[in-house]
């Protein structure tokens, strides 16, 4: 039997309902739980899931008697579904205790030597001239931060066949009835992924989330609002409409 250590995990991102269930799934396949005292089960396990999103808190996890330190299932899972975590553990005498950090963008989870209960990853002076002649040492400090300080929310990610609502408006505000777009998440996310910038895209897609209008636009440009469907359960466009794309900052329909 390989040697076990009490270990903890924190998970955030961005998550489908779809994928509620692969991640409970894989967490109890890793023995995790909400203290080191109790297992979920995998119910209870996607039920803690949905509170983390609901709340847009990270999901914090335990388990004592981990073999190595590791949760594989886990870990595992959170890379297929691109989702940011940290893993760390109380370390063994065979081996000193570890942080574990992977957030999308890195081939590889990056690992440092941690400390005992709090969990905070530490570089050797090897480590730290090494990263110092590559040009590195602030990049890697950074990264250390992040893992240690974890804040990683973890979010409800839009269903691309969402329906949502473009209404127009006239210089004086009024709507525009005849300029009213009903497309998908999908298809607005495409036609403006490049337009729209990443901020401000992120910044529609907390609304869409939240059930909150955007408003976007003004100035030179026409007055747009953005809504999700009321009526909407993610379902395909209505039958007989034809969806349209739209164009960043008008969002007229593309030709």
């Amino acid at each position: 039997m390989a040697d076990c250590t009490s270990a903890a995990m924190t998970i955030g991102g961005t998550i489908t309902t779809e994928h509620f269930r692969e991640l409970a799934e894989a967490i109890v396949d890793s023995g995790l739980g909400p203290d080191y005292e109790r297992a979920y089960s995998v119910e209870d396990a996607e039920a803690a899931i949905r509170v983390a999103v609901r709340t847009g808190e990270p999901l914090c996890l335990m388990a004592k008697e981990v073999p190595c330190g590791k949760f594989e299932s886990a870990e595992s899972k959170c890379r297929d579904l691109g989702l940011t975590y940290v893993r760390a553990d109380d370390g063994h005498y065979t081996w000193t205790p570890s942080v574990v950090y992977w957030t999308p963008g890195l081939l590889d989870p990056r690992e440092w030597v941690g400390s005992v209960d709090d969990h905070r990853p530490s570089l050797s002076a090897d480590e730290i001239r090494a990263h110092q002649e590559r040009g590195t040492l602030e990049a890697e400090l950074a990264l250390m931060e992040r893992a240690y300080n974890f804040s990683v929310a973890l979010k409800p990610e839009i269903d691309l066949k969402t329906k949502i609502i473009i209404d127009h408006q006239t210089a004086s505000g009024e709507p525009e009835p005849a300029e009213r777009l009903e497309i998908t998440w999908g298809e607005f996310v495409e036609a403006n992924a490049d337009g729209l910038g990443n901020v401000e895209l992120e910044m529609v897609r907390d609304a869409v989330r939240g059930g909150e209008a955007y408003r976007g636009g003004g100035g030179a440009q026409p007055i747009w609002i953005l809504s999700k469907d009321p009526d909407a359960t993610g379902a395909a466009p209505v039958a007989g409409s034809t969806p349209r794309r739209t164009v960043v900052g008008t969002c007229r329909p593309r030709p």
